[in-house]
This record gives C-alpha cells, sequence and structure tokens, in this order.
C-alpha cells in the first residue's frame, strides 16, 4: 500500500486552513521555495478525474487504491489542485505516485497571473470530482483531511514554513542510508519507483535517477520478485 506523500520538495505554508479564503475549509497554499513555479508531484498513484484549465486551474486526482496517511488510517483519496494555468497530464490519465504532473500558477477566473504563484492543495477522503460551497460561502471538496494529518514528507522534503503544524516524517526513512555501490533490491508488492526511491534512497523524487538507472522510467511497471540496481 502507498503512503500519502507530500508533493513538492519545499514546504513553505503561505495560508493554512480554516482562515480568509479557506474559512471552514482544510486546504492550504503553499508557496514552495520562492515566488517561482515549483514542480509539483503526484502524492499517490491513481487517475486525473476531472481538469478546469479555464477557470482556475483546477485538477482533480482520484487514487487507484486505498492509501495509508500520515495519521496512520487507510482510505480512497482525492487530491485537488488549484491555480496552474498549464498542466502536464490530461483528463482521464493514469499516473503513478511521483510522477510530476503540475506546477504552482497565479490562475483565478480564466487569468494566469490573477494570484502570485502558488499552490491551492486539498485532500479528501472518498473520491470525488468537483467542489461545494461550504456554510462560509467556500467552495472545497468534500470530506477533507488536514494535509499534515493526510501527507507524509520524505527525507527531500525541506520546511521552510510549516505553518505552525506537526508534520510527520515517513518514519522509516528516519535512520536511512545511501546503498552501498552494487547494491541491489527485491521487488516486493505493492512497490512503486517512488516507494523504493524513499526508502532504500532516502528520497521519493529520486525516483527518476532509479528508473532510469534501470533502463526504465516511472511510468514502466514493476514486478515482484524484480531485481532493480540502487546505483544511480
Amino acid at each position: 500500500m502507498e503512503n500519502a506523500m507530500f508533493p513538492m520538495v519545499k514546504l513553505r505554508v503561505t495560508q493554512t486552513e480554516g482562515i480568509g479564503s479557506h474559512t471552514g475549509s482544510k486546504a492550504m497554499d503553499l508557496g514552495g521555495a520562492n515566488t517561482g513555479k515549483d514542480r509539483v508531484y503526484a502524492p499517490f498513484s491513481g487517475t486525473v478525474i476531472r481538469t478546469r484549465k479555464n477557470a482556475n486551474g483546477e485538477l482533480y486526482l482520484q487514487s487507484s487504491g486505498k492509501v495509508r496517511l500520515a495519521d496512520g488510517t487507510e482510505d480512497y483519496l482525492t487530491a485537488t489542485f488549484i491555480h496552474d494555468s498549464k498542466f502536464n497530464v490530461v483528463e482521464g490519465q493514469k499516473v503513478v505516485q511521483g510522477q510530476y504532473i503540475y506546477d504552482e500558477g497565479g490562475m483565478g477566473s480564466g487569468n494566469a497571473n490573477k494570484f502570485a504563484n502558488h499552490l491551492h492543495l486539498e485532500i479528501s477522503r472518498g473520491h470525488h470530482k468537483n467542489q461545494k460551497v461550504n456554510a462560509y460561502g467556500i467552495y472545497c471538496t468534500p470530506n477533507q483531511v488536514s494535509l499534515y494529518s493526510a501527507l507524509m514528507l520524505g527525507n527531500d522534503v525541506e520546511i521552510l514554513d510549516g505553518g505552525g503544524h506537526n508534520w510527520k516524517r515517513r518514519e522509516a526513512l528516519m535512520n536511512s542510508k545511501p546503498p552501498v555501490s552494487g547494491s541491489t533490491y527485491l521487488v516486493q508488492a505493492g512497490d512503486s519507483w517512488w516507494g523504493i526511491a524513499e526508502k532504500e534512497l532516502g528520497a521519493g523524487t529520486h525516483c527518476y535517477a532509479l528508473a532510469a538507472a534501470n533502463g526504465k522510467t516511472i511510468a514502466d511497471s514493476i514486478h515482484p520478485g524484480q531485481t532493480i540496481s540502487l546505483d544511480i
């Protein structure tokens, strides 16, 4: 089973849950490293169920199966990404955990530069493909979970501003060490390129280099019993 992972390599909360335009919502705005457009990776494998390029740049990703959350529970999840003006994936596309699918942006009301570049992110239990207006007049995806309760941080995530919340790193990574030259890994059931890179190399974003070192891409399947090289 996959762990739900934080989808960027820099964690900087610019607007937390429950205030301002997030009143009654567990959404957060994430500013990345600076004012540029940081990459956003799929927090779990799934299907891009809906996109809205000409509105606020919305993308809805539904998990393929149940995912393990940072709070220890397991559930089907929907991730709602908002404000990118040019997507890297299309509606109906299946993506794998760690795939580069999105960017920070400033899209709002059809204007690509309405806001400063950031990612508005929501995580919800269950499968959804639209938002509803809450009691405060705020649009949000139903059945939301606080991001810090849902998403684990990999070792590659640098916390610039956690917004005062208790974010959790994936425990199995805390004592991980770089593999020695010539090391290999025997693929287990439920493994993914991202998960192996996290566990064995200390950072999920190493999945691209790991797959390439084995003559593959992260879109290529791996199977239990397969041996892969950890030399990247």
